[in-house]
């Protein structure tokens, strides 16, 4: 498998610690596409503070993208949590 986000010399030390550590595909691609998508969340957010004034309609977005960022890492917690048992 290789994924375009690393280096053939990273995809081998990855592909060695999943095998080792019994890492499920589907598991290592949630924590990619978590991954993504907190980035894009934080990318955002960034654009949010350039764009709005501050103000209630910038604070209410802010708060917004914190609690899914928030959300993101609970359920990436937990999934951790489950490969521990």
């Amino acid at each position: 498998m290789q994924i375009l986000y690393f280096s053939q010399s990273e995809q081998t030390i990855i592909n060695y610690l999943m095998k080792r550590w019994k890492i499920k595909e589907e598991l290592y691609q949630e924590m990619i596409s978590t991954a993504d998508t907190m980035l894009s969340l934080t990318q955002h957010k960034d654009w949010i503070k350039k764009t709005y004034h501050n103000g209630t309609d910038r604070d209410a977005y802010e708060k917004r993208i914190d609690q899914e960022i928030q959300e993101l890492f609970s359920d990436i917690k937990l999934s951790i949590a489950e490969l521990a048992m």
